[in-house]
């Protein structure tokens, strides 16, 4: 065709078919076809895919593509090409078409749900596989569902996310859900369930009917009824009371387990009413207080006596009493009276009055003048008087005369009054002495008790009318003079500083003055709680739960005494709950200013306020003023709660755990993740275990369990830092296991070849079978697009050929069974088979149709890299044939570390000769090598021999076994292509040979000359021959088995020309399995090119130190056959053979070999005059086939016909040309013909022994007669030349004569050619009568020069007679040499097949 195809598009038909229409080329340039190629990417037609691209191949112009994946692109171009003569027309253009979208086949997979609180669950999942999306996800669907509470919705989310967020669910809900992809066609399957339970809230509603009741004065009894259980939001934990007096901003919140509905609260204030609330908590948190509910406390004595008492003597007889009730906050109750006593221990005189409640002033009356009373008042509710108030002392006035005098009204008087004193009658004067035996004692941390005597009445010089008290601190500069009546005799000194020691005086006064102090007395006030709290600097956190607390040291001022310790509180926000701790001072680190203090073991993960008070022996101080800290998180310090298990949906394989999270106190963190221990409850003690982690979700169904077993189950959460403890053991027992249930089986299908198929089967059971695909009853290799997941097998054919036929099952298998499905028959009919070599699946690689000639490329096998060729070749009888596979660029996980070794030789030299083997040696060992894994093993092996000097015993042994592992059987196909037995270089050994010179880098160690080594695949043994010195004959033999019977000889003669002191001999037990059946391109051992057979095992043998040529006498090597050959047996035979390991000349070669008469039907002996690896070729000589080409038919029918015809023409003329020469000339002829008829209808004829062998026979005798009839015809012309012309001649006897000469020629020729030339090497083509012929021919030419170069003697013959014989005789001359030369190029066609040699000899012959 002139022109592409035009108009060429390509529609989406339905999700899986695309129509492809085109018009025809607008130059068509006759009947055409048209080839439609498809690939799923944009693409240039080229060898690699000139068949795997071909989609349809015919006469329409539309073609519609099926069995398409939905939504995919597609590129399409068309080839027009004559049918007639297979011309091939230019591309079209490349266009693209694209599927319809369908709805997605499957669910998104790995749908998980996790909680992020109380309200909201994370989804998140990924898309459909990518082949059951069927086009563009362009939306999904979440249905969640809580059965418990019927609250569930569906919402939906873009195609392009893969998460999302449900909010508004119900708190510590368990919510089932599926998600759905959609594409533009609809919604696909709902995924399995997912579960997942929101995480705990605090509840949201508050416990019902509260009941509050006063119990006694300090105590309140409350009771209630739980919250509905829809508002619980979670497991309660516990219940938190709260009690508060706005009265007296009293206080407080009491916490009580879950399990009860009461509580009494104590500590109250009595008469004091109380607003009580009640709350539910769970992990989460507290829920929303109840209603209040208000009660009063009952009324109680009060617990202060009356405050502001002040007491005045008002006369000798009467005193005031003045007071306030208690503070209102100590009153307890209503207060209805009030006691007050008086008591003077002077005189014994006491009484109490009672007042009213409301009173708050007394006169006491009826007393003793110039007496001190002790007066305490007690207040009283209806339950009893409260404590007394302290007893203040109080002294009546004197009692005195007085005058009355008459005065004046109106009138101003002026009175002086003098007091006597009664003893001594004269004038007052101050005192003149001090009060005695002052003594002051500590009472308190502020007050000091001071008593005294009075002055002596003699230095009273008056009435004492009172006394100064002076106090003073020199330590804090703090004094104070306190003054008392003169009748007191002791005081108390309040207001004083804790802790400090005071100076005291007195001095008494009258009422003149005062008079002098008493002397000091020191006393030490007693030690107080610190009058201020420390002040914190800073909390450190140290570790995850330990705090360094720094503060400032109390000031000395402040301190009240000595600081024995400290009071820390730690008040945990969090979890609500203090944590008091006392510190004595020497357990804290001072620096002089500040102290610091390590907490430890506080509860991870909480919030801390901190605050601390020091204390002295007399109590603790104020406390601090607060700071906080966070502790970091642990692990959890419990496993989690309430841990379950219950059947999956597939029971007998699955079930489904769930669990609570650990108490909220004890999880130290944010939980992160759980992760579970599952195992057989019988192997409990075993490692045979399994751990599943998973998210922060709280439920988990476990698969693929064995049915009918007892599992135990065990749950630990984590935080950031890691895992807690597992929860105790629980046991759970599968279902019993359900067979297989096939439901859809692969569907049979008879397609065109190049068409696209997909198989599918499903099945059901429990545990959910897992499937293989089976074809023709045997397992699926990996060349196929195969998709397994449980219960679902889909096999996938790209572009498929008739290797693809056969029947396709699947067997679905689990526990309980295995059951086949129905079979789906496969065909593929392909049209267009001539010239190719058809699809086929050969060592688990898929080999697409191929044309004669071209090389294809495959993938490795699974899990090896690279790719494998394979060529189509034609076979001899020009049908295409598949050649092996070419593994050479296949390389196996050992390839790059075999690689890596060489590298190492080449930076380290020997230094790494050990390393190298002992890596080798491991990387080889029960392994299959493919092809690129060889070349990098003879690459580090070449490489070893050129670096290393020496080389160890040990490391041989290693070699040894390296070597033998290269040859395992298994390699076979590794060691096929690349000419992997010939040298890579003129310099380089190949592998046979390197091996034996690192095997005579070995130092020798045996006392007996001879060191042996055993592997698998090899046995070496080296012996020391002892060179010039040799005193005996070489000889070993080999009881290998399958060589039982080896033996190798060299004679002493040789040992000593050669100076051999080394002899390496190498025996191969599978070697002749994988060295390829090839013969060396300059070797004789197979001219006709038939096919060869290794039949032996092999023998390598090198002599060192070598000497340069062959060895001066030939080595005896007796092989033992494999296959038996007896002598009898014309059609094979066994030859001796070397392996040439030339890099141009690699193959097997019998050069300077021959095999020795003495070789039997089981062995066979050969002698050889050099070394190397050897073995025996048994050549089949059924298998030869000459082929016969168009030109010889041509030809040599044509030389019949010209023979045939000159003959007729003799016959027909016969009565005019009856002569000598006529007749010697028609038996020529006749054998030429009898010649060329054989050619063209006997050299083929091989398939029968006995014909072939007849037709041999005739052949070679009718060739020699015709030569004899040649030799013939010259002797006569010489006769009729040179002699009196004949009158007659005897035919017979000029036949015999030319017979004879013949004969002696062969008996020449055979001995001098194959007797002396040849020597020892052995007949180089013994029995070969075509070599004899052509030594024949050349001498019998020789003979008729010689003879037309004879000056003439026959006198009698006149010259125009002698000149026409003459002529003759120099035409026969050339005929002679034309049949020289055509036999000459008929012998070489026929032994070597050489197709040019025939096109000359059929010519010549021709001409001839």
């Amino acid at each position: 065709p002139g022109s592409a195809v035009t108009s060429l598009y390509a529609l989406g038909y339905n999700a899986t078919t695309i129509r492809i229409r085109w018009k025809p080329p607008s130059i068509p340039n006759g009947l055409i076809n048209y080839r439609l190629y498809q690939q799923n990417t944009s693409f240039e037609l080229n060898a690699s895919n000139i068949t795997s691209a071909l989609l349809y191949d015919g006469g329409r112009t539309s073609f519609d593509s099926s069995n398409l994946e939905e939504n995919h692109l597609y590129f399409y171009l068309v080839i027009p090409y004559n049918i007639k003569y297979g011309l091939v027309g230019p591309t079209s253009i490349l266009i693209n078409g694209t599927t319809h979208e369908d709805i997605p086949s499957t669910s998104p997979i790995d749908v998980a749900a996790t909680p992020l609180s109380a309200r909201t669950i994370s989804v998140t999942w990924k898309p459909p596989l990518i082949f059951d999306r069927n086009g563009v996800i362009i939306s999904y669907n979440i249905t969640y569902y809580s059965s418990r509470w019927m609250h569930g919705n569906t919402i939906q989310v873009n195609g392009s996310t893969t998460s999302a967020i449900l909010n508004g669910l119900i708190p510590f809900t368990t919510y089932n859900i599926t998600t759905r992809a959609a594409t533009i066609a609809g919604f696909g399957p709902s995924s399995a369930e997912a579960l997942a339970t929101t995480l705990q809230a605090a509840p949201s509603a508050s416990p019902v009917n509260v009941t509050v009741t006063p119990s006694s004065a300090r105590t309140i009894s409350v009771s209630w009824q739980p919250l509905p259980l829809r508002n619980r939001n979670g497991i309660i934990t516990n219940y938190n009371i709260f009690y508060f007096s706005s009265q007296w901003m009293h206080g407080n919140t009491l916490r009580v387990a879950n399990t009860t509905m009461t509580a009494v609260i104590d500590g109250l204030i009595p008469f004091t009413t109380y607003n009580v609330t009640v709350r539910a908590a769970t992990v989460a948190g507290l829920g929303p207080a109840s209603i209040d509910a208000f009660a009063t406390t009952l009324q109680s004595v009060p617990d202060t006596s009356s405050t502001n008492i002040t007491i005045t003597p008002t006369s000798a007889r009467t005193i005031s009493v003045n007071w306030q009730p208690p503070p209102l906050r100590n009153r307890n109750g209503l207060i209805i009276n009030f006691n007050i006593t008086y008591y003077s221990s002077q005189w014994m005189h006491k009484g109490t009055i009672q007042v009213d409640g409301n009173a708050t002033l007394i006169i006491i009356n009826g007393l003793i003048p110039f007496t001190s009373y002790n007066i305490t008042i007690r207040a009283a509710t209806i339950i009893g008087f409260g404590p007394a108030s302290g007893g203040d002392l109080v002294t009546t006035s004197q009692a005195g005369r007085h005058t009355k005098f008459k005065l004046d009204s109106f009138t101003i008087y002026n009175y002086v009054i003098e007091a006597i004193n009664t003893m001594v009658f004269g004038t007052a004067r101050i005192p003149g002495a001090p009060p005695n035996n002052v003594t002051v004692t500590t009472s308190s941390a502020r007050t000091l008790s001071v008593t005294w005597k009075p002055i002596k009445l003699r230095e009273r010089n008056g009435i004492v009318i009172n006394y100064n008290i002076t106090y003073y601190s020199v330590k804090w500069m703090h004094n104070n003079t306190v003054q008392v009546n003169g009748s007191a005799t002791s005081a108390i000194l309040s207001g004083l500083i804790p802790f400090t020691t005071y100076n005291i005086t007195i001095r008494a006064a009258t009422i003149i003055g005062f008079g002098p102090a008493s002397i000091d007395s020191l006393a030490t006030t007693s030690t107080a709680s610190p009058g201020m709290g420390p002040i914190i600097d800073r909390l450190l956190l140290v570790n995850n739960n330990s705090v360094q607390i720094d503060w400032q040291l109390i000031p000395e001022r402040r301190r009240n005494g000595i600081i024995l310790g400290y009071h820390i509180i730690f008040n945990n926000t969090k979890f609500e709950f203090l944590d008091n701790r006392t510190v004595y001072v020497n357990q804290t680190n001072t620096n002089g200013t500040q102290r610091w203090f390590f907490a430890f073991n506080l509860k991870y993960f909480s919030s801390y306020v901190i605050s601390l008070s020091a204390f002295t022996i007399a109590g603790a101080g104020p406390y601090s003023f607060k700071k906080s800290i966070e502790t970091l998180e642990s692990v959890p310090s419990a496993p989690i709660v309430n841990l379950v298990t219950m059947p999956g949906q597939l029971a007998a394989s699955s079930f489904v755990v769930s669990w609570n999270p650990p108490l909220l106190t004890h999880q130290n963190g944010i939980i992160t993740k759980y992760k579970i221990l599952y195992l057989l409850a019988e192997t409990v003690n075993s490692t045979n275990n399994t751990i599943v982690v998973l998210g922060n979700v709280t439920h988990h169904t476990i698969y693929n369990l064995e049915p009918s077993s007892n599992y135990t189950i065990q749950v630990a959460a984590a935080t950031s830092v890691g895992f807690g403890p597992y929860h105790n053991p629980i046991v759970h027992l599968t279902y019993t296991a359900v067979a297989p249930n096939i439901t859809q089986s692969p569907l049979s299908i008879t397609a065109a070849a190049g068409t696209d198929i997909t198989l599918q089967c499903r099945a059901t059971g429990d545990p959910i079978p897992t499937v293989q695909w089976l074809k023709n009853g045997k397992s699926v290799a990996s060349v196929y697009d195969i998709i397994t997941r449980p219960g679902y097998g889909r096999l996938f054919i790209k572009y498929s050929n008739t290797g693809d036929n056969g029947t396709y099952q699947c067997q679905f298998t689990n526990a309980k069974a295995s059951v086949i499905s129905g079979a789906a028959n496969v065909n593929i009919n392909d049209g267009n088979t001539t010239g190719f070599c058809l699809g086929v699946i050969t060592n688990d690689i898929r080999w697409p149709k191929t044309f004669n000639g071209l090389t294809v490329t495959g993938a490795c096998p699974q899990f090896v890299k690279g790719n494998t060729t394979r060529s189509c070749k034609l076979n001899i009888y020009n049908n295409p044939t598949w050649a092996e596979i070419d593994t050479t660029n296949c390389e196996s996980s050992a390839y790059s570390t075999i690689s890596a070794l060489s590298q190492q030789l080449d930076s380290q030299g020997a230094n790494a000769s050990e390393i190298v083997v002992n890596t080798l040696a491991s990387l080889t060992t029960n392994r299959k090598l493919y092809g690129g894994d060889i070349v990098a093993a003879i690459s580090t092996l070449t490489k070893l021999n050129r670096v290393t000097a020496d080389i160890t015993l040990s490391q041989l042994d290693k070699l040894a076994k390296i070597q033998s592992n290269l040859f395992n059987p298994q390699n076979k196909e590794g060691w096929q292509f690349g000419k992997k037995f010939c040298r890579r270089s003129t310099n380089t050994p190949d592998i046979l040979n390197n091996f034996e010179e690192l095997a005579n880098k070995a130092t020798l160690s045996s006392t007996n000359g001879k060191t042996t080594m055993n592997a698998n695949n090899l046995d070496l043994e080296i012996h020391d021959i002892q060179g010039s010195l040799a005193t005996s004959d070489f000889d070993i033999s080999s009881n290998v088995k399958g060589a039982s019977g080896m033996q190798v000889s060299l004679p002493k003669k040789a040992i000593q020309d050669g100076r051999f002191t080394k002899a390496i001999v190498v025996q191969y037990k599978t070697l002749d399995e994988i060295i390829p059946n090839t013969v060396s391109k300059i070797s004789n051992t197979n001219p006709a090119g038939n096919a060869i057979q290794v039949n032996s095992k092999l023998i390598s043998i090198s002599f060192h130190s070598q000497v340069s040529g062959n060895i001066s006498q030939p080595v005896r090597i007796v092989l033992r056959n494999t296959n038996a050959v007896t002598n009898g047996n014309g059609s094979i035979e066994n030859r001796c053979n070397f392996w040439q390991p030339k890099t141009s000349q690699c193959g097997w070669d019998s050069s300077g070999c021959r095999t020795g008469s003495e070789s039997n039907s089981t062995h066979t002996v050969c002698y050889c005059d050099h070394t190397t690896t050897f073995s025996v070729i048994v050549q089949d000589k059924l298998n030869q086939q000459i082929r016969i080409e168009i030109i010889t038919y041509i030809c040599c029918g044509i030389a019949i016909f010209a023979i045939a015809l000159t003959i007729l023409i003799y016959i027909i003329c016969w009565r005019y040309l009856k002569n000598t020469l006529s007749v010697i000339t028609v038996n020529l002829f006749l054998c030429l013909l009898i010649i060329n008829i054989l050619v063209i209808s006997g050299l083929t004829a091989t398939s029968s022994k006995p014909l072939c062998a007849a037709i041999s026979v005739i052949l070679h005798y009718i060739y020699m007669v015709a030569l004899s009839w040649l030799l013939s015809h010259a002797i006569y012309m010489y006769n009729a030349t040179f002699k009196n012309k004949p009158k007659s001649i005897n035919i017979l006897g000029q036949f015999i004569l030319a017979c004879v000469i013949v004969l002696f020629d062969e008996i020449i020729v055979y001995d001098i050619i194959y007797g002396r030339v040849t020597g020892y090497h052995g007949n180089l083509s013994s029995g070969n009568t075509d070599s004899k012929a052509r030594a024949t021919i050349i001498i019998n030419i020789s003979s008729m020069r010689i003879l037309h170069k004879i000056p003439r003697v026959n006198s009698s013959a006149t010259d125009d007679e002698i000149q026409i014989n003459k002529q003759v005789l120099q035409k026969s001359f050339i005929l002679a040499s034309m049949l020289v030369m055509s036999g000459v190029f008929f012998v070489v066609f026929v032994s070597t097949g050489n197709i040019p040699s025939q096109y000359i000899f059929a010519i010549i012959n021709m001409i001839h």
